[in-house]
């Protein structure tokens, strides 16, 4: 398809500038002062060659074939890295363009124009949590987890700026595949629960881990919290109840992977 070969044409050209600039910091055979243009000409034949789509690229095949399985979990573990950057003690380190999926290598591939008509056309299109899913790839999943989480710490700046960090213990057959902790700030709490190791979890590729056979009887203790109090994630809004001194990751996860629940929040 002619879009395809256009994107993989510009994949190429910033593989090949990646390239130059690795090969020229090494200072093995070339360097920013004293340019070895015979090499640098034959590293960049080397980058075309191996992804050049002629039908017969064995290693473009492979290259494909090896890539796939990874795409999803990929990002599966950006969700839960946004969950845990934005809700983590300090200041979150946001850079614009990165709101949606980045591909980007180091310079001076990070500073190609950032495309701001597509960020906030998907961010008006934005009008619930399950419209999110339902297409992954364009980025608007994590654009809705950074708009929703944003937005709390903006209702809740005193918390995130003076608020402590408890790590909270899990338990259950899954406790290793949960990131939990707790922010907590007079009578104001903000727990947070993210999921990890999503490629050993049991989920299959498109699959999101929110089937209540992955987790299982995982569970987040909520030992400072009263029985019976009540929780709203603001990732689905859905309101849980503590039971047991405990949240379950099965009803956690049902719809969205990943959770951060309020409670005492505005």
């Amino acid at each position: 398809m002619e879009d395809e070969a256009a994107v993989l044409t510009d994949y190429c050209a910033r593989i090949e500038r990646y390239m130059l600039k690795a090969v020229r910091e090494a200072k093995t055979h070339t360097s920013w002062v004293n340019h070895n243009e015979e090499y640098e000409r034959a590293v960049t034949q080397f980058v075309r060659a191996l992804l050049s789509d002629t039908g017969r690229n064995l290693f473009l095949q492979d290259f494909r074939e090896a890539v796939r399985p990874l795409i999803w979990f990929g990002m599966l573990n950006s969700l839960s890295m946004v969950l845990i950057k934005l809700t983590s003690p300090g200041v979150p380190d946001c850079y614009q363009g990165n709101e949606i999926w980045d591909f980007s290598l180091v310079d001076p591939d990070n500073r190609r124009p950032v495309d701001y008509t597509l960020r906030r056309q998907l961010l008006a299109e934005i009008e619930s949590h399950e419209d999110v899913f339902s297409h992954m790839h364009d980025g608007r999943a994590k654009l809705y987890f950074m708009s929703r989480l944003l937005a709390l710490r903006a209702r809740a700046s005193e918390l995130f700026m003076y608020g402590g960090y408890t790590a909270l213990q899990v338990q259950g057959e899954r406790a290793a595949h949960v990131v939990a902790y707790a922010r907590r700030h007079e009578n104001a709490c903000v727990i947070a629960i993210a999921g990890r190791l999503f490629a050993t979890l049991g989920v299959k590729e498109n699959q999101l881990p929110c089937a209540e056979p992955i987790w299982q009887d995982t569970r987040v203790e909520l030992a400072f919290l009263d029985e019976g109090c009540v929780l709203r994630n603001v990732l689905d809004d859905r309101v849980h109840r503590l039971e047991g001194g405990a949240v379950r990751m099965a009803d956690l996860f049902r719809s969205v992977p990943g959770a951060v629940l309020v409670h005492g929040v505005a």
